[in-house]
């Protein structure tokens, strides 16, 4: 497993695993948040990709409001990754 932070301009984490797959988080440039003013801005966002064949529909989402909500979900998503769970846009 290879882990870097802050690495790129906006990549708050990234992790990538030997079969290739990858989780990253980023900063957004804008709210992402579809249901403003409702709710907190979404200003963060983790996309697990697989390896073999990562094309644009080949992914999970996830969405925060801050850089330490980011970096906390990050690492639980990796905590679940390595404990066997499969991710898939479902």
């Amino acid at each position: 497993m290879n882990e870097r932070r802050r690495s790129e301009l906006l990549q708050i984490s990234h992790t990538e695993w030997d079969n290739g797959d990858f989780l990253s988080t980023v900063q957004l440039p804008f709210d992402h948040n579809r249901r403003a003013p409702i709710g907190k801005p979404q200003l963060y966002e983790t996309m697990f990709f697989t390896g073999d064949d990562a094309r644009d529909d080949d992914y999970a989402c996830w969405r925060w409001a801050t850089e330490a909500e980011a970096i906390a979900g990050h690492d639980a998503i990796v905590a679940r990754y390595v404990n066997g769970e499969v991710f898939d846009d479902d």
